[in-house]
């Protein structure tokens, strides 16, 4: 196959080193209108989406084959020994002890990690993500609404009738 051959600059190799068809930069033809991969746009009714959305393999109702017998994805389940699991039962990548790759050299999630400038971290240096874990995190961005100055600090019972309607 010298078309696809890197050494001999082959026909289907693009400037970029990739296959032409799965550049994006050059608009391979793997990616649809909405710059993803055609095969698993949601939008496009890519060939790997089920009717419930989601990835064919990875979907319960449709009995994907990404999932094992706990109705995790197979390569994930600590119970079925899978393959990003580690030796203390964590993500493989995640995992301090093992030098996962997803850890920095402070010893957190490199995406969270202020100091190494992660990518879920806002320019205030607070988590981007919302949730239980990080609700205090997420409250220095109540202020991009009108108002939401006048009650930054007070409780939600302190607030008053008007504040419970909303």
């Amino acid at each position: 196959m010298r078309y696809n051959c890197r050494e001999c600059g082959g026909s289907q190799i693009c400037e970029h080193g990739k296959q032409r068809y799965f550049c994006k930069a050059c608009g391979g033809k793997a990616f649809c209108e909405h710059g993803r991969e055609r095969r698993r746009c949601k939008e496009c009714g890519g060939s790997q989406m089920c009717e419930h959305g989601k990835e064919r393999r990875f979907c319960k109702e449709c009995g994907g084959s990404g999932l094992c017998e706990h109705g995790r994805q197979r390569n994930k389940c600590p119970e079925c020994g899978g393959s990003c699991v580690c030796e203390h039962g964590r993500l493989r990548s995640q995992c301090k002890e093992c030098g996962g790759s997803q850890i920095c050299e402070h010893g957190r999630r490199r995406a969270y990690c202020k100091e190494c400038g992660g990518s879920q971290m806002c320019e205030h240096g607070k988590e981007r993500r919302r949730g239980a874990r990080s609700a205090a995190a997420g409250r220095h961005h109540l202020r991009a609404w009108p108002g939401a100055s006048l009650l930054q600090g007070v409780r939600p019972q302190e607030r008053g009738p008007e504040a419970a309607e909303a």
